[in-house]
């Protein structure tokens, strides 16, 4: 599947994101357990969306069904750059939405770049789904994928983007996504 530059780097962060959510220490899935926890910290997670999208976007895994009607449209759509995204109603109206989703779309919405970032979950989810079925892995019933990228792990390492120093929202947001990730068992990169 042709991918413009974008989501060709984007698509191997998100799903090695998935990955890293998947296991605790132990070896156990506990993948569910922790997209619910983002799912309840998403109002801290929005301000991250421009600078690191694949952590959010993971609040979304599985929220999305693309019913074959939609395929052509959603193609089209990893061949994209932001800004290039068609607006988030004609996309929307391609795919069903889980109910319990609405709420994050609509704090996502009320963000200036709100739009690109959801054509981007939509994206990274249907791109998500279409190597699913052609690796041959099937998704479980909660939308679960078992698809493991063991290349996406050097994708991991992001650069985080210049921020000024007269930014202290920029610094907030980070903390916020640091002290997160902290819940969920990972190391901090900044002392708290």
């Amino acid at each position: 599947m042709k991918r413009s530059h974008y989501f060709h780097d984007l698509c191997a962060s998100y799903s090695a994101e998935l990955d890293d959510l998947r296991e605790n220490s132990e070896g156990r899935d506990v993948l569910q357990a922790r997209l619910r926890d983002k799912r309840r910290a998403f109002a801290s997670l929005v301000p991250m969306m421009s600078f690191s999208p694949e952590l959010v976007a993971s609040a979304f895994h599985g929220a999305f069904s693309f019913p074959s009607s939609s395929r052509a449209a959603l193609h089209e759509l990893l061949q994209r750059e932001p800004g290039d995204f068609l607006p988030w109603g004609e996309v929307s109206g391609a795919v069903q939405i889980a109910d319990w989703a609405q709420p994050m779309i609509s704090l996502v919405l009320a963000e200036a770049e709100g739009e690109d970032f959801l054509s981007t979950v939509l994206g990274l989810e249907f791109a998500l789904t279409t190597e699913r079925r052609g690796a041959g892995p099937r998704a479980d019933a909660d939308g679960d994928d078992d698809t493991r990228d063991d290349d996406a792990d050097d994708e991991r390492d992001h650069e985080e983007g210049d921020s000024d120093s007269d930014d202290a929202s920029s610094d907030e947001t980070e903390g916020m996504g640091e002290d997160f990730l902290e819940q969920q068992g990972f190391d901090r990169r900044t002392p708290s």
